[in-house]
């Protein structure tokens, strides 16, 4: 959850007031302009390479290269509460790119798509092939995100910080700035179990990958603020073991260790027969050729387990906009514990909307020695 609201503001969700925005647009970064916003709502989601994306309608006149534009733009968003006349308290909301304008001649309104900062590393490959020198995990992501934006603030959060100087091998990049940042499992926030996402004033932040045992942010029942509750059962991208493989060092690789899901209250639960309703043994194979020793490797793939396995559900909320609640916080719904992928604020104040992923397990993933009888040998006698 935010914490970067008064108590003032934090006391005041859930009671009747007033919601406010401001929004700025630019084409030089410089002289700043406000856009009178019509409607619009902002998603934040941990599901996606892009964290923060918006959909504004704005009062506009005529359309030009000098207005609001997919070329130049730049918008910021700030949400927050009105306390009284000159007594206005506003969160940052994000600092996005335009990619996507509509006008309407009629009625004089640009319906904007916005998209964080992310969209721009993905977009700036490198021209030729590239070789990344050793260095940290720091030094390795802000090589990655300066050579995009020439200087750019990077922030760690205090649960991840420790993992700032975690070595990271040189390799010959192809193509993908993005894939050496958080775009693949040999990605910087892969070797480190983290996330890297832009954050709300145009910087980015390395964050922990959350799971079911991180503390509630916040408890909900159903019958005070829970609109609909819709659960989407699919088995696609589910996995219940991970096999992880490491880098070669002096010649040999580092593992394979396997981590599985050895819950047995866990629907995914790897051990329950298929004949008795079991999920199955299926895998998911990661390989890092940035961790070169065996503790990593497993924190890596408990992580990577963690986003693998629960049953995806879409959350509406009645009676109540908060946009202190942000995707990764844990909340209890009916005492269930449920992990925010996605959440998406209006921003003339109506409820929230949230993606979640819930799971029934409580594992943080089980080390799994596996035999040489688990495997098919290919001997049929």
């Amino acid at each position: 959850m935010r914490s970067d609201a008064s108590v003032r503001f934090q006391d005041s969700i859930g009671r009747s007031g007033r919601w406010v925005n401001d929004i700025q647009w630019s084409n030089d970064g410089v002289t700043w302009s406000p856009a009178q916003l019509v409607s619009g709502t902002v998603t934040r989601s941990l599901s996606d390479q892009i964290h923060w994306t918006a959909s504004l309608d704005l009062v506009s006149g005529p359309v030009s290269l000098s207005t609001i534009n997919p070329y130049s733009t730049r918008v910021t968003i700030r949400h927050g509460r009105w306390f009284g006349p000159n007594d206005v308290e506003l969160l940052q909301f994000g600092r996005y790119r335009v990619s996507e304008t509509t006008y309407d001649n009629e009625s004089g309104i640009l319906s904007v798509e916005l998209s964080s900062y992310e969209s721009f590393v993905i977009d700036s490959k490198f021209l030729k092939p590239t070789n990344i020198n050793d260095g940290s995990a720091e030094a390795v992501l802000k090589y990655c995100l300066n050579g995009v934006f020439g200087n750019v603030s990077l922030y760690w959060d205090p649960r991840i910080a420790a993992k700032r100087l975690t070595p990271i091998p040189g390799a010959l990049i192809d193509q993908d700035r993005w894939n050496v940042i958080d775009g693949d499992d040999n990605s910087v926030a892969a070797t480190i179990a983290g996330r890297v996402i832009a954050d709300e004033s145009g910087g980015f932040k390395v964050i922990p990958v959350p799971t079911l045992q991180d503390d509630p942010a916040a408890v909900f029942n159903t019958g005070e603020l829970l609109i609909s509750r819709e659960t989407e059962q699919t088995t696609e991208d589910v996995a219940n073991i991970v096999v992880a493989t490491g880098a070669s060092v002096d010649g040999v690789t580092i593992g394979p260790v396997f981590l599985r899901d050895d819950d047995p209250k866990s629907v995914t639960f790897v051990d329950r027969p298929i004949n008795s309703g079991g999920f199955g043994q299926i895998p998911y194979f990661f390989t890092s050729s940035t961790i070169g020793s065996e503790a990593p490797l497993i924190e890596a793939g408990r992580a990577k387990l963690a986003q693998l396995l629960g049953l995806k559900q879409s959350v509406s909320w009645s009676g109540t906009h908060n946009p202190l609640i942000e995707p990764g916080d844990v909340v209890l719904i009916d005492g269930a514990r449920v992990i925010l992928d996605s959440v998406t604020y209006d921003l003339t104040g109506e409820p929230l909307s949230a993606e979640t992923r819930t799971q029934s397990t409580d594992l943080l993933g089980a080390v799994w020695e596996v035999s040489t009888e688990d495997e098919d040998d290919g001997d049929d006698t």
